[in-house]
């Protein structure tokens, strides 16, 4: 009797645990709220709100509570979807979302979880993060798109002048890098945006950063009346091959900074790209590319007062290098498609061909050292020759080099190549009749146009111009294997000369660029 009576309990209970397991199937299954994110911002509209879809749903209702109040609905819609646009604008705020399903299109007995979102009608700012440091002379600007935005308005400043805006630009991007060339401080920016042709309005929060360059600083640039090509300096003036503008002279000599002197232009006068500068001679060269003459002498015993004693004529002059031999000053004139010509000025003021060119197809510079010139020869790597008699330029040794060779510099036995495409090649000349490359750095920045050597607090710097790619600044305190120490970004860096203070750009829209060595500004 009991095992009967017990039994009967036992299929009593099995059935209310299956009717309750039965009830629970049609409730346990919740819907998950996909879009807008829990705690995400909103800042465009309209809002697209998105849930995952219910098996057997007939009507979905969505709810929109302001604030923490969830008994009193602000919006509420419905919907045989499982998504919901919300073309009207909500205030700014903080607000709650929940969906709900109903499985006989009378009672909503199925629930979410409910979300919270943030409605913000500013722009939002997201680069640079706020109160963050970078190590750069151009900053990245980027922020929120708004729909239907008709330009945004840009403002930069530094904080420490809020008066004077620095950037104020009109953009229809969401995202600028300024043309502005920053120096070491800190920064304020906001965006603002318009619609139609109504005011800028829905300005941003206003975002701070710190410009803090190491180890080297960009401390100055002064614009000049051309394309600055090149530059050379001689005790504290940089006197600029300043393309069709002719020659430049710009003052580093003045603590209030650099001071621009003169610009000078000539008869016959086409597009400067090189520029040498010889302070024992007393005299600046000149290459203008196309002019007449290409090759132009001036005399700067008077270092602000250029005044032109000669010249000479080849055919396409990139570049002019100077050096000594035997108590005679050279000059080596690189002609595009004609090659190496080399001039003696043995006689004061007077310009002394010496010997024919040596064309090795195609000529971009050479520099010379002891008794060889080395010569930049584009794809064709770059020539060694023996110059100890000019008129009988004899070639010892030839590398091949990744780039295009362009410019060159010397240390100890290595040769530095401003290698076009590839960036910086590095080349043992300790054997001039058996040169051989050892080294290169390409880190895919623009394209190597000039390379310049300079030593600062005891250790060895090379600064390479990569033109679009800005300057690239290594450490030579292993020769053979320069260490990159940092980059800074300019608008087009065709050209590098450099003194006992500083490296100097030659830049084709700031002019020339002061860049030092953190230790030694004052």
């Amino acid at each position: 009797m009991n095992n009967i009576r017990n039994l009967a309990i036992f299929i009593v209970l099995l059935a209310i645990f299956g009717c309750a397991e039965r009830d629970l199937s049609s409730t346990d299954e919740l819907i998950e709220l996909i879009e807008p994110a829990d705690s995400s911002t909103v800042e465009v509209f309209p809002i697209s709100f998105d849930w995952t879809y219910y098996s057997g749903a007939i009507y979905y209702r969505i709810r929109i509570f302001e604030g923490s109040d969830l008994t009193t609905p602000y919006f509420e819609a419905f919907t045989t979807s499982s998504s919901y646009e919300l073309s009207d604008e909500l205030p700014e705020g903080n607000y709650y979302w929940q969906v709900s399903v109903s499985t006989d299109g009378e009672t909503f007995s199925i629930h979410s979880d409910t979300a919270m979102f943030i409605v913000s009608s500013r722009i939002i700012l997201y680069c640079p993060d706020d109160r963050s440091t970078i190590n750069a002379s151009r900053v990245y600007l980027d922020w929120g798109s708004m729909n239907n935005a008709n330009g945004y308005c840009i403002l930069l400043w530094r904080t420490d002048s809020p008066e004077s805006i620095l950037f104020d630009r009109i953009e229809f991007n969401s995202n600028i890098t300024p043309s502005l060339l920053l120096r070491n401080g800190n920064y304020r920016w906001c965006v603002g945006v318009r619609f139609g042709q109504s005011d800028f309005t829905k300005w941003s929060d206003t975002a701070e950063f710190t410009v803090f360059q190491i180890p080297f600083r960009v401390v100055s640039h002064r614009e000049t009346y051309g394309y600055a090509r090149d530059v050379s300096l001689l005790d504290g003036y940089a006197y600029v091959a300043d393309g069709g503008a002719g020659l430049s002279i710009i003052n580093y000599n003045e603590s209030e900074g650099p001071i621009f002197i003169s610009n000078h232009d000539w008869a016959g006068q086409y597009e400067c790209r090189g520029i040498h500068t010889d302070g024992e001679m007393d005299i600046i060269v000149v290459a203008d590319y196309l002019g007449s003459p290409h090759v132009i002498v001036f005399d700067v015993s008077e270092r602000t007062n250029p005044i032109q004693i000669n010249g000479a004529w080849i055919r396409y002059c990139e570049d002019v290098s100077g050096m000594w031999m035997r108590d005679t000053f050279f000059i080596l004139a690189s002609d595009r498609d004609d090659g190496l010509t080399i001039f003696d000025m043995g006689t004061a003021g007077f310009l002394n061909g010496r010997g024919d060119p040596f064309d090795p197809g195609i000529c971009r510079s050479a520099i010379g050292q002891d008794t060889f010139a080395f010569v930049a020869a584009d794809e064709a790597g770059i020539f060694i020759l023996n110059i100890a008699i000019p008129e009988m330029k004899r070639l010892i040794g030839q590398c091949d080099t990744p780039g295009q060779a362009r410019r060159l510099a010397i240390l100890d036995n290595y040769l530095y190549v401003a290698d076009g495409l590839a960036g910086l090649t590095v080349i043992d000349i300790s054997d001039p009749s058996s040169p051989s490359f050892i080294y290169n750095s390409d880190v895919q920045l623009g394209d190597a146009r000039d390379v310049e050597i300079a030593t600062f607090l005891g250790t060895n710097y090379l600064a390479l111009a990569t033109g679009s790619g800005g300057v690239l600044l290594y450490d030579l305190t292993i020769p053979s294997m320069p260490y990159l120490v940092q980059h800074l970004d300019v608008m087009y860096a065709y050209g590098v000369g450099s003194d006992s203070r500083a490296f100097y750009i030659a830049d084709r829209d700031y002019g020339i660029v002061c860049v030092q060595l953190a230790g030694l500004i004052k």
